[in-house]
């Protein structure tokens, strides 16, 4: 596996989430490279007790946060890097997930509009 650079000018974002058990101790993490591969941001952090998948959604979200804290990344192209295929299939619409998600899920969609809008 090698890295591959969003288009020029773009951004990508790699996260991740997890959980030790299906219900347990949860965190996520993101990193942020340029189109240079120059790491322009990253964080890992806790996020209590969760599941796999929430977790993995979560991960997402705070890496937007992350994008929208710095006003010269807004506006940018966005490449979001996953590893859950689930997740992908939930935010890129084809199948909504469960209704536990959904509050989620419409933040990350806000989130990807506000970022697009800036």
């Amino acid at each position: 596996m090698f890295w591959v650079p969003p288009p020029i000018g773009g951004l990508k974002l790699y996260v991740d989430g997890a959980s030790r058990g299906n219900l347990g101790p949860a965190g996520v993490g993101e990193g942020l490279r340029d189109d240079l591969g120059k790491l322009r941001g990253c964080f890992s952090k806790s996020i209590g007790s969760s599941d796999s998948i929430t977790a993995e959604l979560m991960a997402v979200l705070e890496g937007l946060n992350l994008i929208l804290l710095h006003s010269e990344w807004r506006g940018k192209s966005i490449f979001v890097e996953r590893d859950c295929k689930t997740i992908v299939v939930w935010i890129n619409g084809s199948n909504r997930g469960g209704w536990k998600h959904q509050g989620t899920i419409n933040a990350i969609e806000t989130k990807l509009s506000e970022i697009k809008e800036a």
